[in-house]
């Protein structure tokens, strides 16, 4: 399930099946009120729901409005040919007269598009024209999407592959950083470390060995945090992450903290190695990706493995729901069903860890002509 069908799930209330109101309207999600959401889920429900309640909008706020509507048709003059649809409110309407005006092959002002019940508008559209210079990373990312086929540089993959070392730790934590800190010597937004996922794969073909931990109360949980992993990860190997300064990040952070763990955090390190790299220098883009290197982009992409099948399918969830079960008031069978699902998810990404890196080694076994790059 992505954020915008859990935003959603605020508006059940006032929405049946298939997101319909009561007059069977679709309830759809813009891009204001999609940011709405990510800060406060019953702001947006109030937006939908009861919008007395919310305050008229202050002068300096209608100011503001004002400039960005003023800077919008500034830019339109660079595009005279443009046709503009921004005069048409609603969503049936704006969308409609988008998809005919894209005939016209010409720039559009406030082009209207819905997917997936999520309706946003571009202040200007334009079709990239042929001679436009592209540096190296956009021109990968135009031709995978024209062709629809995956770029693939094999010599770069190959390189990465060369630079780990078994066995391999394939490691992800889920945190918390509360603005009230709920631990004694953190700080407002720390994030703290409540659960890690670690695969162990000893050799080359070796069945991976998972181990997990799931902090379960109200202590502070950095200190099993790092005696578990400090006995987990060994003298060798290289250490897998996505996105690993959050993960160095969170055990120089527990070392700080609790000093005793300094020299073995450093001796670490080095071990480091950030799959992310890969993808974030396109040496593999695939067009489902839509632009982004995020795990939750490339697993699918490259995999066929997501998280949509999940309970909890993001780490902003993991925080909500892990606060909840050890500081809320919640049932024990509550609590069992949500530590299950915090293990799925993030056991998930650490599995999928595994799987990209051996995705990546057929790739790299697999002559040119499977797949251009």
């Amino acid at each position: 399930m992505n954020l915008a069908q859990r935003l959603f799930q605020w508006l059940r209330g006032s929405t049946l099946a298939f997101g319909r109101t009561a007059k069977g309207k679709e309830v759809l999600l813009s891009k204001s009120k999609y940011l709405i959401g990510l800060q406060c889920p019953k702001a947006l429900w109030i937006n939908y729901k009861d919008k007395a309640l919310l305050p008229e909008v202050d002068a300096g706020t209608e100011a503001l409005f004002d400039q960005g509507h003023q800077v919008g048709l500034l830019a339109q003059k660079l595009f005279p040919s443009g046709i503009d649809v921004g005069h048409l409110s609603g969503f049936d309407e704006p969308v409609r007269a988008t998809r005919i005006a894209l005939s016209a092959k010409k720039p559009l002002f406030e082009a209207a598009f819905v997917y997936d019940r999520c309706f946003s508008r571009a202040d200007i559209l334009e079709e990239i024209p042929t001679d436009f210079t592209l540096n190296e990373a956009q021109s990968r990312q135009i031709q995978s999407h024209r062709t629809g086929m995956p770029h693939i540089d094999r010599e770069a993959i190959r390189a990465f592959l060369q630079r780990l070392s078994y066995p391999l730790y394939f490691l992800d934590f889920e945190t918390i950083g509360p603005a009230i800190p709920l631990y004694d010597r953190s700080r407002p937004y720390v994030q703290i470390p409540f659960q890690f996922s670690l695969h162990r794969v000893e050799f080359e073909g070796a069945l991976p060995i998972h181990f997990e931990f799931l902090a379960d109360g109200t202590a502070d949980p950095r200190p099993d945090v790092l005696v578990h992993l400090k006995n987990l990860l060994g003298q060798s190997g290289t250490i897998i992450g996505y996105n690993v300064d959050f993960e160095i990040g969170c055990l120089k952070g527990g070392a700080e903290v609790f000093p005793e763990y300094q020299n073995w955090v450093d001796s670490l390190l080095p071990r480091f190695v950030d799959l992310y790299d890969v993808f974030d220098a396109l040496s593999y883009y695939h067009p489902s990706q839509n632009g982004s290197a995020s795990l939750k982009a490339v697993l699918p992409a490259l995999t066929g493995t997501g998280y949509d099948d999940l309970d909890i399918a993001s780490g902003d969830s993991a925080q909500r729901e892990f606060t909840r079960i050890a500081f809320g008031d919640v049932t024990p069978a509550e609590r069992s069903k949500v530590r299950t699902a915090l293990k799925a998810y993030c056991c998930r990404d650490t599995r999928g860890l595994i799987d990209i890196v051996e995705a990546l080694k057929t790739l790299i076994a697999e002559p040119a002509s499977a797949s251009h790059g």
